[in-house]
């Protein structure tokens, strides 16, 4: 079960991703994550 740690980890999700990715993509790609 993936929890979330904090608005840090997120953004630098984010910003790994790129910003053309949108919540529900960075959500998805979250989920896709071991």
């Amino acid at each position: 079960q993936h929890q979330p740690r904090g608005v840090p980890v997120e953004k630098m999700e984010h910003v790994y991703l790129g910003p053309s990715y949108s919540n529900e993509d960075v959500i998805a790609a979250c989920a896709r994550h071991p």
